[in-house]
């Protein structure tokens, strides 16, 4: 699978990639958004699906990063694809005080998860929010009035 535009651009060299343009895009990008995730009661189920499919290892391995990616035909749903962005677990430093040091990259490796359902994949977590805008409305931080009917 080839790389899209919401996930690598290069940086200096072939040696460093950037997550600066991590925003969600399509090809036309009709529509634009945010979205936020809470772990699921255990704790990190994405973690969790990827240890049980021998792809992660949570002594030594975390998930920094997730990609969804969907392709529908008409109105059925083509292709689900998750790739997850993992990075070795720090043994002496805090991993929250090396995954926030922006100064120097972070080393990840990228795993394709398949066979995963939208509703597996929103299973992960306790609770998921998608926020989609026309795109070029600007409605953020844009006071607007919610009239009835």
């Amino acid at each position: 699978m080839g790389r899209r535009r919401s996930e690598w651009s290069t940086w200096q060299s072939d040696k460093y990639a950037t997550l600066d343009r991590f925003v969600a895009h399509t090809q036309a990008d009709d529509w634009e958004g945010t979205a936020a995730a809470e772990e699921d009661v255990s704790g990190d189920g994405i973690s969790r699906l990827m240890h049980q499919r021998g792809l992660l290892n949570p002594d030594k391995d975390f998930v920094a990063a997730v990609s969804l990616h969907l392709t529908a035909e008409g109105r059925k749903p083509r292709t689900c694809s998750l790739t997850a962005y993992v990075a070795a677990r720090p043994k002496k430093t805090p991993w929250a005080a090396v995954v926030s040091n922006q100064r120097s990259p972070l080393h990840v490796r990228e795993v394709e998860i398949e066979d995963l359902s939208l509703g597996d994949f929103f299973c992960l977590f306790k609770r998921s929010n998608i926020v989609l805008t026309r795109n070029h409305c600007n409605l953020i931080g844009r006071p607007f009035i919610i009239t009835s009917g």
